[in-house]
């Protein structure tokens, strides 16, 4: 049993775990887990069992790193990508999410911060990211 907060969105492909605490959108081909949940890595084996070639799990791998672990901002590691896989449908997947607000507001995910709150006329969110 996994709970995804009403408004978040989940990519395609992504795999939630369970008794994951889902309060921010999820990156299409990874995987969630934790409570509260994050992105902890690509869905490498689901890619492969929905037909996905190695160039195109490869092409989801280096994606999660310049996104999560290279220190970019969200849209240097844009850019990034633009440049760097112009003909990939995987890729062009993942920067699409990523510029998908949901209704709150909310971008998918600042990949350099721990943590950030966001207020929204009378709420007040804390997002938690994994960095």
């Amino acid at each position: 049993l996994s709970a995804v907060h009403q408004f978040c969105n989940v990519g395609k492909n992504a795999m939630i775990a369970g008794m994951a605490r889902v309060i921010q959108d999820v990156l299409p081909y990874t995987i969630c887990e934790g409570a509260p949940g994050s992105c902890r890595i690509v869905n490498k084996i689901g890619m492969d069992r929905a037909g996905y070639s190695k160039d195109e799990i490869r092409n989801a791998n280096e994606a999660f790193k310049i996104l999560f672990k290279r220190g970019n901002t969200l849209e240097q590691a844009i850019t990034l990508l633009k440049e760097e896989f112009s003909d990939s449908p995987v890729i062009d997947n993942i920067v699409n999410f990523c510029g998908v607000n949901n209704m709150n507001g909310v971008g998918v995910f600042e990949p350099t911060a721990l943590f950030r709150i966001f207020e929204n006329d009378t709420r007040e969110y804390l997002l938690f990211i994994h960095p």
